[in-house]
């Protein structure tokens, strides 16, 4: 219940904002959930901001100028590595390196204006991450207030 909640929130917001990638938001709203407890949530959802963040300093830094394909596909097998080897290890670091894999990709698959790209990525992935992580607030909250009203009444 706690993902459709997060992402139909998310994607409802970007859609509603006219953001072009939804998809985004919708994906890093999900990211909090992942972990155990609120403050892991949190955090998840920080490390998902600021991950993506730094990731899209190392995307702009490599679209420069207009590189060509066969180097952008060279750069996009590296950074397979640093993101397979950090995944599971610390979520932001590998954020780094998978957001300008993805997003070099995406470039290749289908070009547009690389700061519309950047762009785009950074609001709808705080957007998202932002929502995820109010939303599993609001659920704590009310859990705790469920908790001690159930304890209330067996007193």
């Amino acid at each position: 219940m706690e993902y459709a909640l997060v992402v139909l929130s998310a994607g409802t917001a970007g859609y509603v904002l006219g953001w072009g990638h939804s998809y985004w938001a919708m994906a890093s709203a999900a990211v909090p959930l992942a972990a155990a407890d609120l403050p892991g949530r949190i955090g998840r959802g920080l490390h998902r901001i600021i991950g993506t963040l730094a990731g899209l300093i190392v995307t702009a830094a490599v679209l420069v100028g207009t590189p060509p394909p066969g180097f952008l596909a060279i750069v996009v097998i590296v950074l397979i590595i640093p993101t397979e080897a950090l995944m599971s290890r610390h979520y932001a670091a590998a954020l780094v390196f998978f957001t300008p894999m993805i997003l070099i990709m995406t470039q290749l698959a289908a070009p547009v204006p690389r700061s519309q790209l950047i762009v785009d990525r950074a609001a709808e992935t705080a957007l998202g991450a932002v929502i995820g992580m109010l939303v599993v607030c609001a659920i704590s909250g009310t859990e705790a207030l469920l908790r001690r009203a159930t304890a209330r009444t067996r007193e």
